[in-house]
Parts: C-alpha cells; sequence; structure tokens
C-alpha cells in the first residue's frame, strides 16, 4: 500500500492506479506485418482504386478446426471492405467497392473494364467477436493489384486483437491500422 506523510492510505494515488489500469485495459494491440513491402510502394492520388469484397470469414473453433458447420461470421467481408474503401476515400481520387464477392481474375478484370488502376485484394484469415467469450481479433491480408499488369504491388497482413475488457469489435479494430497503412502509400504525395 501507499501512505502519506501521517501514514494513511493516499486516496488520488489509489484512484491514479485504478485509472491507469482501466486505460491499460481498455486498449488494442494492433501489428502489421509486411510481406512484399519495402516502403517503396507509392500510389499517386488520381489512380483510382476498386476494393474487392472478400468472403466472410469462417468460424473457428478453440480446437483450431474452422468451419466444422460450414459458418462463418455473416457479413465480415463486408464489413472489412467498407473500412478499406473509408481509408482510401481519404486520399484516393476515386474509390468503388465492389457489389459482391468476386473471383481475383473477375475483380481485375471488373476494375480494369471501368477504369481503375489499382485493386485492393482483402482476405480475412481470422476474425473473432466477443460473443464468443474471447478477445477480438482480426487478422486481413491486403494485396495490392496493378490492374493493367496484374502484378502485386504490395502486400501486408494487418493484425488487430483487444485486450480483455476492450469494447471494439473486429470491424473497429481494422480501422486504424488500415487507416495507417494507407496513408503510407500516399505519404508525401
Amino acid at each position: 500500500m501507499i501512505y502519506n506523510p501521517d501514514g494513511q492510505f493516499d486516496a488520488v494515488i489509489r484512484l491514479t492506479m485504478i485509472v491507469a489500469i482501466l486505460v491499460v485495459g481498455c486498449s488494442s494491440y494492433q501489428d502489421l506485418v509486411y510481406g512484399t513491402r519495402g516502403y517503396t510502394t507509392r500510389l499517386p492520388r488520381e489512380a483510382p482504386v476498386y476494393v474487392a469484397v472478400p468472403k466472410d470469414a469462417p468460424i473457428s473453433y478453440s480446437s483450431g478446426k474452422t468451419g466444422d458447420t460450414g459458418g462463418t461470421f455473416p457479413q465480415s467481408g463486408q464489413s472489412t471492405a467498407e473500412v478499406i474503401v473509408g481509408a482510401f476515400a481519404k486520399r484516393a481520387s476515386r474509390v468503388q467497392l465492389a457489389p459482391e464477392t468476386q473471383s481475383l481474375a473477375d475483380a481485375l478484370k471488373q476494375a480494369k473494364t471501368d477504369g481503375f488502376k489499382v485493386l485492393v485484394w482483402p482476405t480475412l484469415i481470422h476474425w473473432t467477436d466477443r460473443s464468443e467469450h474471447r478477445r477480438d481479433q482480426i487478422v486481413v491480408k491486403l494485396v495490392l493489384y496493378d490492374t493493367g499488369t496484374r502484378k502485386a504491388l504490395d502486400s501486408v497482413t494487418i493484425r488487430a486483437k483487444s485486450v480483455k475488457s476492450a469494447l471494439a469489435s473486429p470491424k473497429e479494430l481494422l480501422s486504424d491500422p488500415v487507416s495507417d497503412y494507407v496513408d503510407s502509400l500516399y505519404f508525401g504525395t
């Protein structure tokens, strides 16, 4: 215990410690794991961006098996794509969300036909919602393609995890690291 000079417990210090614990307990952890990224990919603002909608994430069970019942987290793909569109909308001159989940070949073809220079191809690797009594977490891989050459320009894996008492959903956890990544693509432009 902490005592003041008179030997009494100092309530102010106790309150400060409680607030500090709560602040740390409500934070989240985010990690960007760069694949082919060498911090050299730069996108011009005038390059229009097409964002594909990934398949919904499979439900993961504690045994490590996925999709035992064929279930997925409803709207997890759409939610992820919307976060990505929001981040690119702050930087790119034009951004469009695919109307539905497509194959990579179809997304590249559609993006090029519609005049988009960059395709963002997200893949949901892991999605855990707190309704499962675990920490929320999400792992998503983003690959950026040049629609003209069909070659990958960049890739990144983003991991975000809430701590025990965080109130953020997986979608909310994704917002900051995706924005940081997109900002890095336009740095200095």
